[in-house]
């Protein structure tokens, strides 16, 4: 298309435009002059008004549009919060379902048969799991140069604490001896610790019980670390921790019974509630898998 055909073209359509217009406008000038003074009067002001209505009701169905948006934005903000608020609380459900698993993995862990069944290795990591979960930081020492020590402890007040594990079985003389904590007593003497513990699932003699009497030498046997566990896991509640002595590293202490379900020998414990409450009773070593409980006046009997 040329150029001059292109400007011919737009000139006639700028005249009809404005033929139009001044058609239009012939043809108001023409309606008005037909119309009577209260005609011409009423449409003076109620065009005006016509259009400042048009106007208002633009803004107002303008301002209804913007406050549905906003309304829906907020709707849309607080269901995200919702969303994000209940998937928070089932991560953290989660993660207290797998921590009461891990839990009672660990009570199992800890039952007394269990313990005296671990191997070295297993009973020095199962010690340093158990005293984490009391509180202390725990690391195992190397299997090469522990002078003796087989988890290094810090309690929670800042203090050096010492451990060594004896796994002895019954066919090797599972008993541990004064000589043996003696020697732990030194290590710790050296290197300034403040508490030792000798663990020995089996027990210990009496020699090595009188030797550590009222020295800062606790010794651990297989029923010590069942209550530890039950306490750190389960509190004093459904558990029943009794308060544990010097005393208990007997493997047999004060003659208890023997589980008339397990048929192994259970532990003293005192009742934190129910009908016998602060009463003293002894309980199967295999709770909470067997319940089994006699108290005092019917052992007597």
């Amino acid at each position: 298309m040329s150029k001059r055909y292109r400007a011919s073209r737009d000139t006639s359509l700028a005249e009809g435009i404005a033929a139009l217009v001044l058609m239009m406008a012939f043809g108001i000038q023409w309606f008005m002059s037909r119309l009577t003074l209260e005609w011409k009067t009423f449409l003076a002001y109620s065009i005006p008004f016509t259009g400042f209505m048009f106007l208002m009701f633009l803004g107002l169905f303008a301002w209804h549009r913007r406050q549905e948006a906003k309304a829906r934005a907020l709707q849309e903000q607080k269901e995200a919060q919702t969303r994000a608020h209940q998937l928070q609380l089932e991560a953290v459900q989660e993660a207290q379902q797998r921590q009461k698993e891990q839990d009672l993995q660990f009570l199992r862990t800890s039952e007394v048969s269990a313990i005296k069944q671990m191997s070295a290795m297993e009973l020095e990591e199962y010690v340093a799991e158990l005293f984490r979960r009391m509180g202390y930081q725990a690391s195992l020492t190397p299997t090469i140069g522990d002078h003796g020590v087989d988890v290094r402890l810090v309690s929670p007040q800042g203090e050096k604490e010492l451990v060594q594990c004896k796994q002895w079985s019954r066919h090797n003389n599972s008993l541990v001896g004064e000589p043996e904590v003696r020697d732990l007593y030194g290590t710790m003497t050296a290197e300034n610790a403040v508490r030792g513990y000798v663990v020995a699932p089996y027990g210990f003699t009496q020699q090595a019980m009188k030797w550590a009497a009222g020295k800062p030498v606790i010794l651990v046997d297989a029923n010590w670390l069942y209550l530890k566990a039950s306490e750190v896991n389960f509190g004093a509640g459904e558990v029943l921790v009794s308060q544990v002595k010097q005393a208990s590293a007997d493997p047999q202490p004060n003659n208890p019974p023997i589980c008339p379900r397990c048929g192994i020998p259970m532990v003293l414990r005192v009742a934190s509630r129910g009908a016998h409450i602060g009463e003293s009773f002894y309980g199967c070593s295999n709770y909470p898998r067997c319940d089994e409980k006699v108290f005092f006046e019917q052992r007597s009997g």
